[in-house]
């Protein structure tokens, strides 16, 4: 069954203003990147479940960015010739093959970062990541034991926080496999001791709800769609791209060097490969293009 059935109205639409075979082609597309995902898939087909949940939810997020810029792509010989805004469509074929572009290099980049993950992995499954993490728990478990045993120069409850702090990190990061294999390391380390590491009453112990919602709200913020907002008598587009997590801006034409300066000042730099003007999404952000340009963004600030 093919995972993209779900995009087939997206991927037609895709196509309407540049084919007059639209639905055929909008169903060809769904069929050749629903093989692609399978075959990747099944490239990483080793790595761990939530690994290739959050693969696909991007994949998803990437190639429903780069429908929703080819859906603005217009043919003259759809559309017919006359008033035919060719300034525009070059800008917008333009911001099409960055898409395209973006959705090839998160391919090649994830798939490649996830092989070699999958590589690292040790036979308990223990990645990259969580030996980091592990290994941060047990110095400063080392130290705590040092100084329960009698050493002196070091105050306890700063490697106590050490560990406390880095686990509240992981939970509210989303990182529920991390969070539960921490809390597991701290137990088995507290039982091996006459005093515990970390007593159990400590909150940490009760945060799984808060790494559980967490992962989902990070999840479902990669299958969020795309904004984009038309400011065409200022002559420019302001995109939310949750995808690449980015406040982006691009302009119909070159902006002047005053204009360039003002987006520098502001946080914002040039992007080549979209194209764009950009920062990461934020509410300051929004404000920030607000005073800039002296327009009114409270429909955006309500989506963020």
């Amino acid at each position: 069954m093919n995972k993209l059935t779900n995009l087939k109205t997206l991927a037609i639409r895709a196509h309407q203003g540049v084919s007059f075979s639209a639905e055929a082609r909008g169903e060809n597309m769904i069929k050749e990147f629903g093989e692609i995902l399978d075959s990747d898939l099944e490239l990483i087909k080793d790595a761990g479940i939530e690994t290739k949940e959050i693969y696909e939810v991007r994949f998803r997020k990437h190639l429903t960015g780069y429908m929703n810029a080819k859906s603005r792509i217009m043919s003259p010989m759809i559309t017919g010739s006359s008033n035919f805004p060719v300034t525009r469509m070059k800008k917008l074929c333009r911001y099409e093959d960055s898409a395209y572009k973006n959705f090839n290099n998160f391919r090649n980049k994830a798939l490649k970062g996830i092989q070699r993950q999958i590589k690292r992995d040790k036979p308990i499954g223990a990645d990259e990541a969580w030996q980091s993490i592990r290994k941060s728990i047990i110095s400063s478990a080392a130290t705590i034991i040092a100084i329960d045993a009698g050493e002196k120069g070091w105050r306890r409850p700063l490697f106590v926080n050490s560990i406390t702090g880095l686990v509240k990190r992981i939970a509210k990061n989303g990182q529920v496999d991390h969070y539960q294999k921490s809390l597991a390391l701290i137990r088995e380390l507290n039982a091996k001791y006459k005093k515990p590491l970390i007593a159990e009453k400590n909150a940490i112990f009760t945060l799984m709800d808060v790494a559980t919602d967490a992962h989902v709200e990070k999840v479902e913020k990669l299958n969020r769609k795309n904004k984009e907002f038309v400011f065409d008598k200022l002559g420019f587009t302001v995109v939310y791209n949750f995808t690449e997590d980015r406040l982006q801006v691009l302009y119909d034409t070159k902006p002047d060097e005053a204009v360039r300066d003002m987006l520098k000042k502001n946080g914002f730099k040039w992007a080549p490969s979209n194209s764009a003007w950009q920062r990461f999404l934020r509410r300051d952000g929004v404000f920030c293009l607000q005073k800039m340009y002296g327009i009114n963004l409270e429909d955006l600030l309500n989506i963020l």
